[in-house]
This record gives structure tokens, C-alpha cells and sequence, in this order.
């Protein structure tokens, strides 16, 4: 059995992985609040896992490496064996730590800084332990991450060219940029990685732009690859950034498919975007939103209320809407015979795709005490 815990981090990702030899993956972290563990530390702690596989960061931005700062201390000192670390390319821990010096007096970033140098030390500490030996691996097209019982990861993201600008202009902020999680455009280099286990597979789109899918497609193509998928995490919440017209056809496997959007509060600007949303359900996809989206949720105004239009935009852009429920919390189960399940948090049904009906390979249920169950226990 394989299971996929996706959890509600609000607008960040944060993927929790069992491998079926009991072996675990951790994809991303967001931390919610800083008085609080990030949710995948109380998950580690709750399910006394004693053996990682893997740790994949997409990108460095902060809201994919909130948390970790905690989640490596407690892995620490808890002796947790950890098989690899895989992501990006990161720069060397000199550059970084040069960079942290630079930006060091803006509190205001501190927590978000030390959070991503704290994985450059638990780096730069494992893959140099005797005791603890830790391998390091860095993402690329069509590159073999990791193989487990019935199943593999690979990665396809990022591309060499894109490693490559992205170094040198990371390096140039050093001397010339106050704040490390906005100096450059991190989403050019996120990984993406597809997991395959036996007949289903599962795409994790991380933050990856759309110029970057464009091309890994193309790549795809003349190397004769299949990238479609029966899940996908889609790209930067559900947001335009990380969509063209078309990309569906191409990583997914159309009806029936489902497609996991982590995504936050239903404000203006942030995903996921109605366009992304439309084509999902165009293609028969099935939508699981961690959270809510703005592009989904009816303004709620008393039939004999008068309102201006002035007033109608500032609710929108403030997020005043009827209260409504997306499924939060989110575990995918695959059996080795292709049998999968979701049980989500909140709800078992979209209402979207309630319009349009929903046939494919995954069971959809809600189960709100199994998720208080994991939570009350975690600690």
C-alpha cells in the first residue's frame, strides 16, 4: 500500500509519503503558525517513523521550507535515518551563508531564512556523517531519484539551462538584494517528479511555471516519454503561473484523473485561478482543494441589500464570502492492485464537479474523525 498525505498548509505545500516498505518521503514543508509545529513534524512524531527514504524540497521558497529548521532538529535528535535529499541544485553552503549574513538585520525575514539554512546544515552534516550517512541528490529531466517496493521517482525538473541562470542570479543578489525568498524567480528551477507505483502514477508539480512545462513537454516528446498521470499535484496552488491551454492533455489522463490544488484563504490574486479550474473539470478531472478558492465561492448578499459595484470588488478582494467548506486534509491510498481511495477532511463531494459528474479510478470519502484521530494523537 502506498499512501499520500496531503496536507491543509493554507497557500504552501507540505506532501507526507508512506512507501510500502514502510519507509517514508516528506515533499515541501509550510509551517501555518510559528508558535505551532509544522503539521508534518507532528505527523513524523505521531506516527513514530524511524526510517525516511527521502526528503524532496521543490524550490526554495518559503513556503515550501517553512518548518524545517524544526522538522531537521527533531530528526537529529531523534537519530532518524534518512536515505536522501533531493532537490533543485542548491548552491554551495558559503554562497548561502554569505547571503544570510547580507539579510541577516531584516527580522522581519529571519525565521523564513534560518528555516532553509537549517536544511544547508542537516545537508552539509549527513552527507558527511559516518554514523548517520546521508546521500544527496540533485533533480534534472528524466533523472532516476529512488526505487522502492513495486515502484519508483523520478524527476523532470528542473532543466540544466534553468539550474543554471538561476545560480548566477541567485549569486548576483548576494551583494545587491535585501530579501533571499523574492530576489529571484525560485519557481524556475522547481523540481517536478512523477511517482510511479505499479500502474498508477502520480505527478507533483510543485511550483513549476508554465514556460518550464512547456519545455519539459517538448523534452518529453522527443524522448519518447509518457508524463501523463492519474494524479497531480497541480503547480503553484492551482494559479495561471504554472498553466498553459493544453497541459492537461499532456500530464494528465483525462476523465477520471484527479488533481490535489494546495492552496490558502480565498483572496484576490492567489489560486487557484478560474481558468486553471475550468479546464480541470473540462477535461473530467476531479478537483480535491485543500482549502478554499476564491474562484469557486458565491459572494453571499441579502436578496434586498443594494450594493455598489465598488463595494462588490472590495468584498471579493477581502475575502467575505459564505462560509464554505473545501476537503482540507487529504489521504491518497493505492494498493499494489490498483485500487485507490481518497479520504479527505472536510468534505466528500465539489460542488463544481458536481455539475459535470465524476468516473475514475478513485474513491472519494470523507472522514473527519479519522483526520482528529491523527492530529489529537500527534504531539
Amino acid at each position: 500500500m502506498l499512501e499520500l498525505y496531503f496536507l491543509n498548509v493554507r497557500n504552501g505545500d507540505s506532501v507526507l509519503v508512506k512507501l510500502p516498505d514502510d519507509r517514508w518521503g516528506i515533499i515541501d514543508s509550510n509551517q501555518i503558525s510559528p508558535k505551532n509545529d509544522p503539521p508534518v513534524l507532528s505527523l513524523l512524531r505521531k506516527f513514530k517513523i524511524k526510517h525516511i527514504a527521502f526528503i524532496l524540497l521543490t524550490h526554495p521558497h518559503a513556503d515550501h521550507y517553512r518548518g524545517f529548521a524544526k522538522i531537521v532538529d527533531y530528526l537529529n535528535k531523534a537519530r532518524i535515518k534518512v536515505d536522501a535529499f533531493v532537490d533543485f541544485g542548491m548552491p554551495e553552503i558559503e554562497e548561502l551563508n554569505k547571503l544570510k549574513q547580507q539579510i541577516a538585520k531584516y527580522d522581519i525575514y529571519k525565521k523564513d531564512v534560518d528555516d532553509y539554512y537549517s536544511l544547508l546544515k542537516f545537508l552539509d552534516s549527513r552527507t558527511k556523517s559516518k554514523k548517520l550517512p546521508m546521500e544527496y541528490v540533485s533533480a534534472g529531466f528524466d533523472k532516476f531519484l529512488l526505487s522502492f517496493k513495486g515502484g519508483q521517482l523520478r524527476s523532470y525538473a528542473p532543466l540544466d539551462d534553468s539550474l543554471r541562470n538561476y545560480r548566477k542570479s541567485l549569486i548576483a543578489t548576494i551583494s545587491t538584494r535585501k530579501y533571499f525568498d523574492s530576489a529571484v524567480d525560485h519557481n524556475m528551477v522547481s523540481v517536478i517528479a512523477g511517482l510511479k507505483f505499479g500502474d498508477f502514477t502520480v505527478m507533483f508539480g510543485g511550483d513549476a511555471t508554465s514556460e518550464c512545462w512547456y519545455r519539459v513537454i517538448l523534452k518529453a516528446k522527443e524522448a519518447g516519454l509518457n508524463l501523463r498521470s492519474h494524479l497531480i499535484k497541480i503547480s503553484h496552488h492551482g494559479s495561471n503561473e504554472g498553466y498553459f491551454t493544453g497541459l492537461f492533455d499532456r500530464i494528465s489522463r483525462g476523465s477520471g484523473s484527479v488533481a490535489v490544488i494546495s492552496c490558502g484563504k480565498a483572496i484576490k490574486g492567489l489560486g487557484p485561478h478560474q481558468e486553471v479550474l475550468d479546464d480541470i473539470l473540462k477535461r473530467g478531472m476531479y478537483p480535491l482543494c485543500t482549502n478554499k478558492s476564491l474562484a469557486c465561492q458565491q459572494i453571499s448578499v441579502k436578496p434586498n441589500y443594494r450594493i455598489s459595484q465598488d463595494m462588490l470588488d472590495f468584498l471579493q478582494e477581502h475575502a467575505i464570502y459564505e462560509k464554505k467548506d473545501c476537503f482540507g486534509n487529504i489521504l491518497v491510498k493505492i494498493d499494489p492492485k490498483g485500487g485507490v481511495e481518497a479520504i479527505t477532511e472536510n468534505a466528500d463531494k465539489c460542488q463544481l464537479s458536481e455539475k459535470i459528474g465524476f468516473s475514475g479510478k478513485v474513491k472519494i470519502k470523507q472522514d473527519s474523525d479519522l483526520w482528529k484521530r491523527i492530529f489529537s494523537m500527534a504531539s
